[in-house]
């Protein structure tokens, strides 16, 4: 029972760590201009760890139930960080994009409520907590080495990291800045179609390329007809996935504008942020404040 115990919890470690990994690649991948097939794969992959974490929190605390300690593995021994690292950004984060994807790059929600649902993922760091740290409060004799911090502090340790990144997210819904680019932009391809019509510039290919590449275009057609392209269709294909760019209409104009500098701004503030989390995890467990006071697993009666 022991061994296969302590498979799992590597089995977790493992998983843990993979998702961490997967929460940095993922916005490393907009920046670095990776293919869509590999940004795809690292979404569904994200899908599965949040899947795998879901059930890891449904069977332990159905382990603590089932031993009548349900509260106690939930409120002093991180169970509910395991809940609000896993089930929450399966629901709200990682599920519906890649319902989004197979739907074809569908929206499902505004640009800011985007962003804001994006800074639910740096609660995936709280699971360090479970392995960091000493797994008990004070050693023999109720002294504590030099330097380390004491249990009431190492148990609030958790909460204060959920609570800055709730508040974090509560900033970018209260002041959507990603909805505010989102239509900033819109007007942007607006104001290029109408500067289209107004100077004629359909029937002087050179004006026109310097025109559309300035704005950020990346495709041109009239009546049906293309008139500009900045990449060829493989590399369209290769690229470009369903929200890396957007389509304006006006009567025979039809532009596609290219959305990937205003995700590799978004992708640069993830990756800040993610690197924020785990500076501020790891250095509370080198100072002693990490581990789940307790222990770090139900145990049996």
């Amino acid at each position: 029972m022991k061994k296969t115990r302590a498979i799992l919890e590597l089995l977790a470690l493992v998983a843990v760590l993979a998702v961490l990994m997967q929460t940095i690649l993922e916005d490393l991948a907009v920046l670095a201009g990776w293919s869509v097939s590999l940004r795809r794969g690292l979404l569904f992959a994200g899908l599965g760890l949040d899947v795998f974490l879901t059930i890891e929190y449904i069977l332990r605390g159905y382990h603590a139930y089932r031993y009548r300690h349900f509260r106690k593995y939930l409120f002093r021994q991180g169970g509910w960080i395991d809940l609000v690292a896993s089930m929450p950004l399966l629901l709200l984060a990682s599920g519906p994009a890649a319902l989004a994807e197979l739907a074809g790059g569908l929206a499902v929600a505004p640009g800011g409520l985007l962003l804001a649902v994006r800074h639910l993922r740096l609660l995936r760091f709280l699971k360090l907590f479970r392995y960091l740290g000493p797994g008990s409060g004070a050693v023999a004799g109720g002294s504590l080495p030099a330097g380390r911090i004491t249990p009431v502090v190492r148990g609030r340790a958790p909460l204060v990291v959920a609570a800055a990144v709730v508040a974090l997210t509560g900033v970018e819904l209260a002041l959507p800045s990603g909805s505010i680019a989102e239509a900033e932009d819109i007007q942007r391809q607006e104001r290029t179609l109408t500067a289209l019509q107004e100077q004629n510039l359909l029937g002087q290919p050179e004006e026109l390329r310097r025109f559309l590449e300035a704005r950020e275009v990346l495709l041109l057609e009239y009546q049906g007809r293309v008139l500009y392209s900045r990449y060829s269709q493989t590399d369209y294909e290769d690229l470009y996935g369903p929200g890396d760019y957007q389509v304006l209409e006006r009567g025979d104009l039809l532009i596609f504008g290219d959305l990937k500098p205003f995700l590799r701004n978004r992708a640069a503030a993830g990756l800040r942020y993610a690197t924020l989390a785990a500076v501020l995890v790891l250095g509370i467990g080198f100072l002693g404040a990490g581990g789940i006071p307790g222990g770090t697993r139900e145990e049996d009666p």
